[in-house]
């Protein structure tokens, strides 16, 4: 699946670095995912840090041993387009709460994770039915949210 995600950490300055997530950006899969491997901000941090990526999963890195790459994937870690296909270009960038939340960006969901507070925030994009500019919901707590999924989330990885 390709629903579109970013995967943002708040910074001091105001702007938050952000990393693209292409498969499946649903609370169900990403959301419970980020809820249940991602709340230590150093470990947030080293995900972004780690660029755009095509399927976030519970591990950033495989192991030494690992035979791991982008056609070949280990189940249980992420697949980085940099790192594992050799891309260019797929650094985390920063933006501003407004490009974040920006629906022209092709992103159907935003995960917002503040260091301070060590919690997650998520925001859908909704669409209108009479064509008008499609937008945003408003930040909501993600934990609540994703609490259906956490113990199926798992099931992915096996």
């Amino acid at each position: 699946m390709s629903t579109r995600s970013y995967i943002a950490i708040k910074t001091n300055s105001g702007k938050y670095l952000t990393a693209y997530c292409h498969w499946d950006g649903y609370l169900s899969y990403v959301g419970a995912v980020l809820q249940k491997y991602y709340t230590n901000p150093i470990r947030v941090f080293r995900l972004i840090q780690s660029g755009d990526m095509s399927k976030l999963a519970p591990r950033i890195c495989p192991a030494e041993d690992s035979t791991h790459n982008f056609d070949h994937p280990d189940k249980d870690v992420c697949v980085f387009y940099g790192r594992d296909r050799g891309e260019q270009e797929t650094e985390p960038r920063y933006l501003t709460k407004e490009k974040l939340l920006d629906p022209q960006a092709w992103i159907e969901y935003v995960y917002i994770f503040d260091p301070d507070s060590q919690t997650w925030e998520y925001a859908e994009l909704k669409y209108r039915k009479d064509n008008d500019a499609n937008y945003f919901s408003e930040l909501r707590p993600l934990a609540p949210a994703v609490e259906a999924y956490i113990d199926d989330v798992d099931k992915y990885f096996e």
